[in-house]
């Protein structure tokens, strides 16, 4: 039976107004693999230009080559699995900074996996035929939050996502056009001739990867690595992994500039 816990601030569900240091600690079990977070509220000061200097949810404890960025901003329904199975210590501790008074909210699901669900270095896990992932901090409306503040991801990440092969699909296909409305798409590069924010179309720094093609730019679409997204920019494009092997998708930024991040709809085909 799997061991759960929660980390909430102090007056949760109503929100801290002051500024806070609040630290969960979590003892491991024995020959535990995994610990899964759930963010079920997660509402913090937004990043200014992708950093998250005022507030932050830092993660230590884990395995020493797993990276687990930090967050801040908006992130309520997102996840992460975190390996703990060389962890040095077996004590992982989960800490919220908030440097300023503000209102912030945070109730995260703690469960201690002993049978791994995941292959190793996958940050976030997706099952079922068909789903929604997004980027983190890509909400723009939360119940604390000031939604006027910019939603954006961060700088400095580097992370995998993976989705479970349900059985007799031999291909998936991702878009950005969810319930026939187009989400935003946002994942911008430098112009190293421009010195300046530019949506490039070879991807050099920050980008979304399936099966290893990279894609950034201000449109979802299958033609970014070979031509401009200026080109047809109003028109996103499906994209369809015909990949057989592990199903994962590479989210990577530099510290350069950062945009509103990715949400996008992803879909399962059956052989033919």
């Amino acid at each position: 039976m799997a061991t759960v816990s929660y980390f909430q601030n102090i007056e949760y569900p109503q929100p801290s107004l002051e500024s806070i240091v609040c630290t969960f600690t979590i003892a491991l079990n024995e020959n535990i693999q995994q610990i899964l977070l759930e963010f079920l509220i997660f509402e913090l000061r937004r990043p200014t230009d992708g950093n998250c200097d005022d507030d932050e949810f830092l993660v230590t404890g884990q395995n020493r080559n797993f990276i687990v960025p930090l967050l801040c901003g908006i992130n309520t329904g997102q996840h992460m699995f975190i390996d703990v199975d060389k962890s040095p210590t077996k004590i992982i501790h989960l800490s919220i900074y908030g440097k300023l008074p503000y209102q912030r909210t945070f109730n995260i699901k703690v469960t201690q996996v002993q049978n791994r669900i995941t292959s190793k270095g996958c940050l976030q896990y997706f099952s079922g035929r068909n789903g929604i992932i997004k980027s983190f901090n890509y909400d723009v409306v939360g119940d604390t939050v000031d939604s006027k503040e910019e939603a954006s991801y961060f700088n400095n990440l580097n992370y995998a996502i993976c989705i479970e092969r349900e059985e007799n699909m031999c291909s998936i296909t991702y878009t950005n056009v969810i319930n026939d409305e187009m989400s935003d798409f946002s994942i911008v590069n430098v112009d190293t001739y421009k010195n300046s924010p530019s949506f490039v179309n070879y991807c050099p720094d920050d980008f979304l990867a399936i099966n290893g093609d990279r894609l950034c730019g201000e449109i979802l679409s299958d033609t970014i690595a070979s031509k401009s997204i200026y080109d047809d920019a109003d028109n996103p494009h499906s994209i369809t992994d015909y990949g057989t092997g592990p199903i994962i998708l590479s989210f990577k930024s530099d510290n350069m500039y950062v945009g509103r991040g990715f949400k996008i709809h992803y879909e399962q085909n059956f052989c033919n």
